[in-house]
């Protein structure tokens, strides 16, 4: 990526942050805020409203593949746009016209529909497309924006309702969507160019090589066995940490406030503090990501959920819970650090762990795991305060979560993906060149991840992994590669990669990409020699109809 390409995708990033940070403010931090009052005014139990918020969020869940369809449909601009107005409209709605708790629960099903096509996945799409180094750091910026409202609304609309009352609060946040996020969804935020599927296609890009790349984009969305059983524990992760974040989230403030007896604008510091936590720890943990190995960070940060939620134990006899204040703000603070670091890591790895194709799907899938995981911890906390008459034995629940969290979270990192990827970084690091320029001849924007294991082919562990991932992304590389530099190595010989692997004796000699013969690649490094295949129009073929990941490799006997 370019200078001018590069400060351009660090303003999507901060734009897509402040977006994040506005839409989780209206949908998630304003009524978490305000509820308690609106309880009150309205004469609620604390079970019953828990249910508006959880009801929201599940249909959240059920609007996020609808919602994923009209954004790729339509595109990112205009989707966030629609979704602002509806926000802005109906906070103003909600603010002055909420009468009934019936009408409570359809402002938030119709906020969830709204909020759809404007909430994570669609940002942590847009990095990924004008991101691939220093990915981590990018989405932790993004990510942190929903932090960052957590710590900035509790903030700024609990003062305001304590004087003014809720509803004036609300129409508050309001005025910062009509103001600030409508323009800024608009006019600013915008897809990487050259990226948008409904483009126009130009002479020069009317190539087979397109007609290729789109149909490996379609193909590209089913998992292999490897990466179906890392999508489970990684929604075993994602529910279990959203399950502690939704039983702190939506009951520090009720627990504080109605069973500890705060004023609601003291009590909202701690759940400002909670989130401050996580903010700090989504910048500085994407930063970590990049520096560390992200799979044991993401164990090791995971274990904060764990020490800060001792902290409400810790100053009493367990399972007393404290009303010190200094263990109460190392509660909050510890949480968020474990909570957003964690967050930020399981985001940061999934598109180097899945690859780029079809990540928006994959994205949406374990945000909606990680949305139904909030809404149940927020109401089963909700249902056990209310039969037990305190929060004991609730938030024991989220201690013991926290560390099966961490448990899974040390199963995705000793996964065979997750040593895979440790893999292509160290030889990564070893040739001084990231995957997107092995080949000079082809296209930077068309290279991915995936290709990297064709030219590490010769090394047993790496001949293992392009059996068990895709084929089809190494037929359309030989496609490419043809395509530009016509099939010789001359092309190949471009490449700084290359030449640096010839140099520090990781290839001891070329690889020739004839067409249909037979391709041999006399390599002295690393293993020996290993026969990568055949390229003929049996396989080329085999692009225009369907076949899952490893059919091919799994059948043919050359392999």
């Amino acid at each position: 990526m370019d200078n001018s390409r590069l400060s351009q995708g660090w303003v999507m990033v901060f734009t897509a942050g402040l977006l994040n940070c506005l839409q989780a403010g209206t949908f998630f931090m304003a009524p978490t805020t305000l509820m308690p009052l609106i309880v009150k005014d309205f004469d609620l139990t604390i079970a019953q409203a828990s249910i508006p918020i959880a009801i929201g969020k599940l249909c959240y869940v059920l609007f996020l593949i609808p919602g994923g369809i009209l954004v790729d449909h339509f595109g990112v601009r205009y989707c966030l746009s629609i979704a602002f107005l509806g926000l802005a409209i109906l906070t103003s709605v909600y603010g002055a016209f909420v009468n009934t708790f019936a009408e409570i629960i359809l402002m938030h099903i119709a906020l969830s529909a709204f909020s759809s096509t404007s909430g994570v996945p669609v940002y942590a799409v847009v990095v990924a497309s004008w991101f691939t180094e220093k990915l981590g750091l990018a989405m932790g910026m993004v990510l942190s924006g929903f932090s960052l409202a957590g710590t900035a609304i509790p903030a700024i609309l609990a003062p305001i309702a304590r004087v003014y009352g809720w509803r004036v609060a609300m129409g508050t946040m309001s005025s910062l969507l009509w103001f600030v996020a409508l323009p800024l969804s608009f006019f600013v935020l915008k897809e990487k160019p050259g990226k948008d599927p409904h483009e126009d296609f130009t002479p020069a890009r009317a190539t087979v090589m397109d007609e290729v790349e789109l149909e490996l984009e379609d193909r590209g969305l089913g998992l292999n066995s490897q990466e179906k059983y890392l999508f489970a524990l990684f929604s075993i992760a994602y529910f279990a940490l959203q399950y502690q974040s939704g039983c702190f989230q939506e009951n520090i403030l009720y627990f504080l406030h109605t069973d500890q007896g705060l004023e609601i604008s003291t009590a909202s510091l701690f759940l400002s503090a909670l989130n401050f936590g996580a903010f700090a720890a989504k910048l500085f943990g994407g930063y970590l990501g990049d520096m560390f190995d992200r799979f044991n960070m993401a164990v090791i940060l995971s274990l904060f959920n764990t020490a800060g939620i001792l902290m409400l134990y810790i100053s009493s006899p367990v399972p007393s819970l404290s009303n010190n204040f200094i263990f109460l703000f190392s509660f909050s603070v510890l949480f968020g650090i474990g909570y957003g670091s964690t967050f930020n890591a399981l985001y940061s790895i999934a598109p180097v762990a899945f690859g780029k194709a079809g990540l928006g799907r994959i994205q949406s899938s374990l945000f909606a795991v990680g949305l139904t995981g909030n809404a149940v911890g927020s109401v089963f906390t909700g249902i056990l305060r209310t039969q037990t008459g305190d929060y004991r034995l609730a938030f024991m629940v989220a201690l013991l979560l926290s560390v099966f969290t961490a448990a899974v979270l040390l199963m995705i990192s000793c996964s065979k993906i997750a040593r895979n990827i440790r893999e292509e970084q160290y030889l990564e690091q070893l040739t001084g060149a990231s995957t997107e320029s092995l080949f000079g001849g082809v296209s930077e924007d068309f290279v991915s991840v995936s290709s990297f294991d064709s030219v590490y082919a010769t090394r047993q562990s790496y001949w293992q992994k392009m059996r068990n991932r895709t084929f089809n992304t190494f037929v359309a590389l030989r496609t490419g590669y043809g395509q530009n530099s016509g099939g010789s190595v001359h092309g190949m010989k471009r490449s700084e990669t290359f030449l640096n692997m010839m140099r520090s004796g990781l290839i001891g000699n070329t690889m020739e990409f004839t067409g249909v013969e037979d391709t041999q690649p006399r390599s002295t490094g690393l293993g020996g020699s290993r026969s990568i295949g055949r390229f003929n129009a049996e396989y080329r073929t085999d692009l225009s109809r369907p076949t899952s990941r490893s059919n091919l490799l799994g059948r043919d006997p050359r392999w």
